[in-house]
Formats: structure tokens, sequence, C-alpha cells
């Protein structure tokens, strides 16, 4: 099997406005997804990271205390105490799927 570079996603993920991580729970989706967003905010990219699990696995990859269904900015504070620069931004956020299906409902019944 050919070695893959440690930058092999960057040419396919480059230009890319949404990218969603999916699969069967315990595959790595949460972990995937934090590094990706991490890696586009070093990048200088402006950056918005939604969960919808209600465990606070995202936040724990980040080293947020919680998560919550507003937008909450990771600090620049909290990057720099773990040693990473970033030059863009990194916003996240758990998404409330009863909430957003049941206005989905209302607006469209």
């Amino acid at each position: 099997m050919p070695a893959v570079s440690s930058s092999s996603l960057l040419p396919v993920l480059n230009g890319r406005r949404i990218v969603v991580c999916v699969g069967a729970g315990g595959v790595g989706k949460t972990t995937v997804a934090a590094a990706l967003a991490l890696g586009f905010a070093q990048q200088g990219k402006r950056v918005l990271c939604i969960t919808i699990d209600p465990a606070k696995r995202l936040a724990d990859s980040l080293g947020l205390g919680a998560m919550i269904t507003e937008e909450q900015q990771v600090s620049s504070e909290l990057f720099a105490a773990a040693n990473v620069l970033v030059s863009g931004s990194l916003t996240v956020l758990m998404l409330d799927t009863k909430r957003t299906f049941d206005d989905l409902v209302a607006r469209h019944a």
C-alpha cells in the first residue's frame, strides 16, 4: 500500500465552503471535525463547527467547558494556552435538532 502524506486531504478540501463528517458511532467523526476545523482556522479561515451530539465530545476535543446552542467563538487565549497559532477564527455550536425541526415544520405547515 502506498504511503499517504499528512496533507493528502488538503487538495480535496481546499475551496470547499461546507465539510460534513458522518458515519457510524465511535468512528472518530468528532475528532476529525475538530481537527479539520482547527486546521482551517490555522490557515486563516473563518470556521463554524456544528455538532448535533448532546455529549460534550466536541467541547472536550477543543478544550471548551461546554457546548451551547448559540454560537460560541473559541478564544485566542485558549489557543495560546495550548501553544497553537490561529490566524483565522473558530466558532462552535451544538444544534438543537428538536427546536430546528419544530421551527421547520411550523414555518412550512
